[in-house]
């Protein structure tokens, strides 16, 4: 199994993008060397990283790549509390609506792209493909998505492994926003990960987003002290 992957950024195909597999396994700048190496062979004009721990990212700084953005990183023990009354109420809400929350198939990746990049910006927005390997990343993982009609307007990934749970990526259409939506999906996530046997889950998000960080926050996730760091090496061509 590679080490770091290469792909391209979901919103530029000019520059690489470097993904960590395990993000619990030591890399050596060799690790790192050998993965640049492979992305300039598709002639990139940078070549950004996934977002770091912090050891992890400063092995990437020693090899030239500066910080472009830095995330707060939160965790809730999953074991504390139970989540299926205030979820059925959530869904209650949503149906009350005209929402339902359903599977994301494969045939809604391409719309739930669309969600993503409405969210958060086409800088920061993924696309089909790369929400397929989000979803690909964890041992098991489930994926949601609200429908208003037949229209996804909130989709949720979350993985799951090694007793851990991932809150991977929620979005919610902006027009939508402030509808209960984003805490509907993560209750749903929490539940999920409860019944796999989680022991705790992790989210990240930007340390500018203050709605996320408060929905966080009311349902139980902590700030803990490390950041995520998203790296970039810029290249001379």
């Amino acid at each position: 199994m590679e080490v770091i992957e290469v792909h391209r950024w979901p919103s530029d195909d000019t520059i690489a993008q470097l993904v960590v597999v395990d993000h619990r396994r030591h890399l050596d700048a060799a690790d790192i060397r050998q993965s640049v190496a492979h992305a300039r062979a598709g002639r990139p004009t940078a070549i950004r990283t996934g977002a770091l721990f912090p050891d992890v990212a400063d092995a990437f700084a020693a090899e030239g790549f500066h910080v472009i953005d830095t995330l707060a990183l939160l965790t809730r023990d999953v074991r504390r509390g139970s989540y299926r009354d205030t979820l059925a109420e959530a869904r209650r809400r949503a149906s009350k609506d005209g929402l339902r929350m359903r599977p994301l198939r494969r045939q809604r990746l391409a719309r739930a792209a669309d969600v993503d990049r409405a969210a958060f910006g086409d800088d920061w927005g993924h696309n089909a493909a790369s929400l397929s390997r989000i979803a690909e990343a964890t041992p098991r993982s489930r994926q949601r998505v609200v429908l208003a009609a037949r229209d996804v307007i909130a989709f949720a990934i979350t993985g799951f492994g090694e007793q851990r749970g991932y809150l991977q990526r929620i979005a919610v259409e902006p027009s939508h926003q402030r509808r209960g939506l984003g805490r509907l999906l993560v209750l749903d996530s929490l539940h999920w990960l409860g019944r796999q046997g989680a022991n705790a889950a992790m989210v990240n998000t930007g340390t500018d987003n203050t709605a996320a960080l408060t929905l966080y926050e009311t349902l139980g996730f902590r700030t803990v002290r490390d950041r995520l760091r998203v790296m970039e090496l810029t290249l001379d061509g």
